[in-house]
């Protein structure tokens, strides 16, 4: 799990700097499992502020870590990015818009490519046999293509519409 959050979440961050841009008054919520340590996640918030050359303090304002509410989170946002697993069913349980991010080491992409023939890798499009939720996977993990469906999702209607009834179908 560490690995995924040192691989995911700053292309997330960076990504929502990017959005909140174009949307000024957009608030980000993380929610943080039981087993990863606010220091751990705060570390890596920091350290990608920082890369970025933007004011942490500012950007902590924008953006809350949650313990104990996940589901709360999944239920009320508007748009989420996910990890790939178990965490996009159900944020798709939710109707919640989303996309999947998902980076492992590029050794471990090339053996699953090799050994794996599988159309999707999320749980959601798997069981819809259907491109339901976008896939952001490895190079594809960009905070241009995450800041891009995040917006088309958030300023098209019929897009959001339409995801939105294929997601009614899988529940």
């Amino acid at each position: 799990r560490k690995a995924e959050i040192e691989r995911m979440l700053p292309v997330m961050i960076e990504a929502f700097v990017k959005l909140s841009f174009d949307f000024p008054n957009i608030v980000g919520q993380i929610p943080l499992a039981s087993t990863i340590s606010f220091d751990f996640l705060n570390n890596i918030f920091l350290t990608t502020c920082d890369k970025l050359r933007v004011d942490a303090h500012i950007l902590q304002k924008r953006i809350t870590v949650f313990t104990n509410n996940t589901y709360d989170v999944m239920f009320y946002a508007d748009y989420v990015w996910v990890c790939s697993g178990t965490a996009s069913l159900e944020v798709a349980f939710f109707k919640t818009p989303s996309s999947v991010i998902y980076k492992v080491n590029p050794i471990t992409a090339v053996l699953v490519r090799l050994f794996i023939k599988i159309k999707y890798a999320s749980l959601v499009n798997l069981c819809m046999n259907d491109e339901v939720i976008p896939e952001f996977l490895q190079n594809n993990a960009t905070v241009e293509n995450l800041v891009g469906h995040a917006k088309t999702i958030l300023l098209d209607s019929t897009k959001r519409n339409q995801m939105l009834a294929k997601l009614d179908v899988l529940s």
